[in-house]
């Protein structure tokens, strides 16, 4: 009877463990990009003055892996801390975006900041790493199973708990999907969510 009981109790304890080992690594979010990209080249979009753009978007990018052989969808939720520079708070710009179809792997999203964000808000007009700050929760089935954040110069740590410090930026970050880098790279990135109405 000891024997059994010790017996259920170590397989419990075995399946509790492997659970739980299973849901913490379940995605895996490793690095973070932050740097410009000129606006795409269409090569018949030439005729409203001249080829291509001078333009250079933000492009945030984070590389996550995930453990199951396949995941229905993938919620990765952005927070961008940007310290500009004719603002006395910071600017917090927010967007959630679901990724469908999820191998077994390693994987890349990213979201886009308008190159006129910095125009207005900075003063060289560029796109500028060291003011930028990152914050990423994956969310599958509803429950946070990763986080992950860079931190710019001078930020300090659990900076994302400080929303309420941010002036809040409506619509500033954008999914690939509503930039025209859309059709770019689209087997590099992971596929978004893309909802149709009737």
């Amino acid at each position: 009877m000891k024997i059994t009981y010790i017996a259920v109790l170590a397989c419990l304890l075995c399946w509790a463990e492997s659970a739980f080992a299973q849901k913490r690594s379940v995605v895996k979010i490793d690095d973070f990009k932050i740097h410009d990209v000129k606006t795409p080249d269409y090569g018949g979009a030439a005729d409203k003055g001249g080829k291509g753009s001078k333009s250079k978007w933000c492009r945030v990018e984070v590389k996550f892996a995930t453990s199951e052989d396949w995941l229905d969808e993938v919620e990765l939720r952005w927070l961008v801390l940007v310290s500009a520079d004719n603002s006395k708070r910071p600017l917090g710009l927010f967007r959630n975006v679901t990724y469908e179809y999820v191998k077994q792997g390693n994987h890349y999203a990213s979201v886009y900041i308008r190159p006129r964000f910095f125009e207005r808000y900075m003063k060289s007009g560029k796109c500028d790493a060291s003011k930028i700050s990152v914050y990423v929760e994956a969310y599958v089935k509803g429950q946070r199973v990763a986080s992950q954040d860079k931190r710019a110069n001078g930020i300090p740590s659990g900076w994302q708990k400080l929303t309420d410090q941010m002036r809040k930026m409506e619509n500033a970050l954008l999914p690939k999907s509503l930039t025209p880098f859309a059709p770019v790279d689209c087997d590099y990135y992971e596929d978004e969510k893309i909802t149709i109405e009737d």
